[in-house]
């Protein structure tokens, strides 16, 4: 489904053909410009710009992008989860927690995204029925990414991040 609204703005703020766009690293106000723009045209009931759970933004997630990387690969040491994680972060739970931008819209639906850092992107979770359950990623919430062809920009998955808990579905199948 296209979504379209009028703005005078274009923000620097996706990816161009799987990679960062080069201006992003330079212009992270660009995504904050973004971000607030979302806000201005959607249906938001809250916002959190910090502390997402102990605000009652989000629920508390079943797994984070380490436990998922741990039931996948059981015998890894810390260190090896941590470079299996390496650039993906912000799906750590402390993170989606703590630090991740959430917005809370009238329906219950959760948007966060992440793009803190020198090294950050713009990447975005979904949780489409909000607080309820049963909060596991592949199931009701998924993680996003804007990327560019050169011409359009486009949804679609992340490139490498992978947030899927054992039985749940693709980022393409939760989009059906």
């Amino acid at each position: 489904k296209q979504i379209s609204y009028n703005t005078d703005s274009l923000f620097s703020c996706y990816y161009d053909n799987g990679m960062r766009n080069s201006t992003v690293g330079l212009h992270l106000d660009e995504c904050e410009q973004f971000w607030d723009e979302m806000i201005k045209v959607l249906k938001v009931s809250h916002v959190c710009e910090d502390n997402a759970l102990a605000k009652g933004c989000i629920p508390k997630y079943k797994k984070g992008l380490e436990d998922i990387k741990k039931d996948k690969n059981p015998n890894f040491s810390d260190e090896e989860i941590d470079k299996a994680t390496y650039g993906c972060n912000g799906w750590r739970k402390n993170y989606i927690y703590n630090k991740s931008k959430t917005i809370v819209l009238q329906d219950g639906t959760i948007i966060g995204i992440y793009l803190y850092g020198k090294s950050d992107h713009p990447l975005f979770y979904i949780d489409v029925n909000g607080q309820k359950g049963p909060n596991r990623w592949g199931y009701d919430a998924f993680e996003i990414m804007i990327s560019s062809d050169g011409k359009n920009l486009h949804l679609g998955p992340p490139n490498s991040c992978g947030l899927i808990e054992k039985g749940g579905k693709s980022y393409k199948q939760m989009m059906q």
